[in-house]
């Protein structure tokens, strides 16, 4: 009976716990080692020199392949297919009359790392003790028996879906796809992915179905709406009527970001002028300029020397692409003030010359245009002086009237101003 338990309890074997004395091996701290989850021997019950199956679950946290030797006391195990099944054994008794015997199952996977567990089988006894021949008395008809039943086999438990995560593929800057394979043990199982920007992940896909009879059945989910340049964890979960299993975990780093650019511009000024443009980048190793700009740099300037505008634009180049910017400047211009000198009191017929001032914040007033209108005398032209001076020369005439002094400067803004002139007899 004790033995019969210790088979039953081995059907829930879990990882590093032995059965019947299980001895672990030594393992490297940096790569884990497979696991067992359970060892089942079907029936747990034979007679001497009889067969039963051997059913490993063993996996590799790593998600690479495990195969699996096995030893007895009083037999030996077979593996009737290594190819599709190198954990799945058959015990054969060797006809020793014993009570139990013990099954050692080792596994290792490709990275030359093990794991060991032991199971018990009970052993019944294959010899029928003969019955004496009847006495020669008469005996009665015999009663018809009813054939007994069978009872059938227990089937072993179902186990919960073996999984490993694949390498993410098709990563860009703000999305991937999420890969594994998922083997349901011959039940109907479903799937999903855990992923996020750290190994607690955060976030899941849609829970996805898997085709009952299918063996490591290849699925993929796409991700969108992740961040640029970003660590991301992911790995692929199982689920059956036997339970849940998660694979191992990967990650994998989103594209890099795009560069952005902004452009500002030190704004419009009078001509002549230079403008002065910033790039403010991120994401960037280098901006150029183009435009009315060039070179490199973070800054750059333009000559602004006429009333139109002018555009800087700048292009920054980072591992994510590009990005432009630009920003203008114009040229503004004021209009000059134009003030009389003083009023003039001249006798009349007398050819005399007319002052008056001009105040242009965009050139010196050499640079622009005079002239001036006299209704009553001649009037001579005008002419820039000096300074901010210019005058006019006008023939005075017997009455009073009004000198009207015009100016334009170059950039066509126009003003007059009137200067009184008395004429005397």
């Amino acid at each position: 009976m004790r033995t019969h338990v210790k088979a039953v309890l081995c059907l829930l074997l879990l990882v590093g716990v032995s059965c019947g004395g299980e001895r672990g091996n030594l393992q490297s701290p940096d790569v884990p080692p497979p696991r067992i989850r359970s060892v089942a021997v079907v029936p747990p019950a034979i007679a001497v020199g009889g067969t039963a199956q051997v059913n490993v679950d063993a996996f590799d946290p790593l998600g690479v392949a495990v195969v699996c030797t096995f030893s007895a006391e009083a037999g030996q195990v077979s593996i009737p297919d290594p190819k599709r099944d190198p954990c799945a054994g058959v015990y054969t008794n060797d006809g020793r009359a014993r009570a139990t015997d013990t099954i050692t199952v080792v596994a290792t996977s490709a990275t030359k790392l093990s794991a060991s567990a032991t199971v018990s089988v009970t052993l019944t006894s294959s010899v029928v003790t003969p019955t004496p021949p009847p006495l020669p008395v008469p005996t009665p008809a015999p009663v018809p028996v009813p054939t007994p039943v069978p009872t059938p086999a227990p089937s072993p438990a179902l186990q919960p879906p073996a999984v490993t995560t694949q390498p993410a593929t098709n990563i860009t800057a703000n999305g991937a796809t999420l890969n594994g394979t998922v083997d349901g043990r011959g039940a109907p199982a479903t799937y999903h992915f855990d992923y996020g920007d750290g190994s607690s992940y955060g976030s899941s896909t849609k829970e996805q179905n898997v085709p009952s009879g299918a063996s490591a059945f290849a699925v993929n989910q796409s991700v969108p709406e992740l961040r640029c340049g970003t660590v991301y964890h992911h790995r692929v979960v199982g689920t059956n009527a036997g339970g849940q299993t998660a694979g191992a975990d990967r990650s994998f780093i989103t594209g890099p970001c795009p560069p952005t650019v902004a452009v500002t511009s030190s704004g419009d000024c009078h001509p002549v002028c230079t403008a002065t443009f910033t790039a403010t980048a991120t994401n960037a190793t280098s901006v150029s300029w183009s435009g009315c700009a060039s070179g490199t740099g973070n800054q750059t300037t333009c000559p602004v020397n006429s009333l139109g505008a002018v555009t800087a634009t700048a292009t920054a180049t980072g591992p994510g692409g590009t990005a432009q910017g630009s920003a203008s400047a114009k040229g503004i211009n004021a209009t000059p003030l134009v003030t009389c000198l003083g009023n003039y009191f001249f006798p009349a017929g007398s050819d005399v010359p007319i002052l008056y001032g001009v105040n242009d914040p965009d050139d010196p007033p050499s640079t622009g245009t005079g002239w001036a209108e006299y209704y009553d005398g001649l009037v001579y032209g005008a002419a820039f002086r000096s300074g901010t001076v210019w005058e006019v020369g006008i023939h005075v005439g017997t009455g009073h009237g009004t000198v009207t002094l015009h100016y334009t400067d170059r950039w066509g803004a126009a003003t007059t101003a009137d200067c009184r002139v008395t004429g005397t007899q």
